[in-house]
């Protein structure tokens, strides 16, 4: 619904930091998969941001997404979501819930899964409490054509069991032909 780029949260920045329109507070840290702390240092990292928003009040969230705007949140929210997608009345209950509760959508973008990154997540995601999800976005491109394609893939969601693999240069090429 909603996302503010490079939020201020203490002393850091949170890559994207939003709100849908159910009122879930959605958490993204951004990584390219070459990176180290694309591995265990970005769930410590999100997990963080988390512990810092939980008990936050939803005035200073609010002023934190919001910004110098004139809107609320709930004014922007009722300007980008259909009538019937979204409850007014529900809205700002489940964000202030969220807030205290510290119950918030931890997704970790990055271009590379990882194996040990995939085993994390399933690792939370077993144990229960904490859900946190990993959005990776392959781009392939046609050197003939010039066509380009952005596969996404996403790991941690519930009811689904993350099994390390290692692709084959055979199956990395035929995602590159796409």
């Amino acid at each position: 619904l909603f996302f503010k780029a490079q939020a201020t949260l203490g002393n850091n920045a949170v890559d994207l930091l939003g709100v849908d329109a159910d009122g879930k507070i959605v958490i993204v840290e951004c990584k390219l998969g070459a990176n180290r702390e694309a591995r265990r240092m970005v769930v410590g990292q999100i997990l963080e941001y988390a512990s810092q928003l939980r008990g936050m009040s939803y005035a200073d969230f609010e002023k934190m997404l919001t910004g110098s705007s004139d809107l609320s949140l709930m004014e922007m929210a009722r300007q980008h979501v259909s009538e019937d997608a979204w409850s007014e009345d529900n809205f700002r209950p489940n964000v202030e819930r969220g807030l205290e509760l510290g119950d918030f959508r931890l997704v970790i973008a990055i271009n590379g899964m990882n194996d040990e990154l995939k085993r994390i997540i399933d690792y939370l995601k077993a144990r229960g409490g904490v859900r946190l999800e990993a959005l990776e976005l392959q781009q392939f491109r046609d050197e003939k054509s010039g066509v380009e394609a952005l596969v996404p893939e996403i790991f941690g969601l519930p009811g689904r069991t993350v099994v390390p693999t290692t692709r084959s240069e055979e199956h990395t090429s035929e995602l590159q032909s796409l």
